[in-house]
């Protein structure tokens, strides 16, 4: 929509494309198992483990983000 109103390229910033898409991999890993760990049915168990794990990737994403930590690739 940008480049359509202003005429414009925009500029995107692939820097830690690696580590973002390796996080979302592993969080895709770690959910399946979650999954299966509960026998596939939701439960109360299985719904906080999911609330644990977003947590978990919304704040490596932010650390990423802030470079608290870096990204070795």
């Amino acid at each position: 929509m940008y480049g359509i109103i202003y005429g414009k390229p925009v500029e995107v910033n692939s820097v830690g494309m690696v580590c973002s898409i390796a996080i979302l991999f592993m969080m895709l890993l770690f959910v399946i198992m979650s999954i299966a760990c509960f026998r596939w049915r939701m439960n109360k168990g299985l719904g906080f483990t999911m609330f644990l794990l977003y947590f978990v990737f919304v704040a490596v994403s932010l650390m990423f983000e802030y470079k608290v930590i870096s990204c070795p690739f």
